[in-house]
C-alpha cells in the first residue's frame, strides 16, 4: 500500500503480509469469512483455479450422522458428494464442497 504523507512529498510504503493455511493443517473458525483457493474443476475438466471469498461452515462427520441417527443432513455434513465434514459458502446461493478448497487465509480487518 502506498500513499503520501500530508503534502510533505515523502512516499510511505507499508508492507502487509498474510499467512496462507493449508486445509490439511488448519481450518478456520466456524462461520468465519476467509479468502480461499478453489482447487476444483468443472465437470472433470482441468482448471480454472481461483481465489474466492467464502464462509467456513462446520458440519457433522459421517460417523456422527450414523451414530446419532440424524434425519436431516445439511450441505456442510460429510454426506453424498461432500467428502469432508465442512463446506465453504459464497455470498448468494453458491457453495463449495469441503474438498474443493485447498488453501485459505484470513481477511484483513
Amino acid at each position: 500500500m502506498q500513499g503520501r504523507l500530508g503534502g510533505a512529498g515523502k512516499e510511505m510504503t507499508k508492507k502487509i503480509t498474510f499467512e496462507i493455511h493449508n486445509v490439511k493443517n488448519k481450518l478456520p473458525e466456524d462461520k468465519q469469512w476467509v479468502l480461499a483457493h478453489y482447487a476444483g474443476n468443472n465437470w472433470g475438466e482441468p482448471g480454472p483455479h481461483y481465489w474466492v471469498i467464502v464462509q467456513f461452515n462446520k458440519g457433522k462427520t459421517s460417523l456422527e450422522l450414523e451414530t446419532e441417527n440424524y434425519r436431516v443432513v445439511t450441505s456442510s455434513d460429510q454426506w453424498g458428494n461432500n467428502a469432508k465434514p465442512y463446506s465453504w459458502e459464497q455470498f448468494g446461493p453458491g457453495n463449495f464442497f469441503g474438498q474443493d478448497i485447498d488453501y485459505w487465509m484470513e481477511l484483513p480487518k
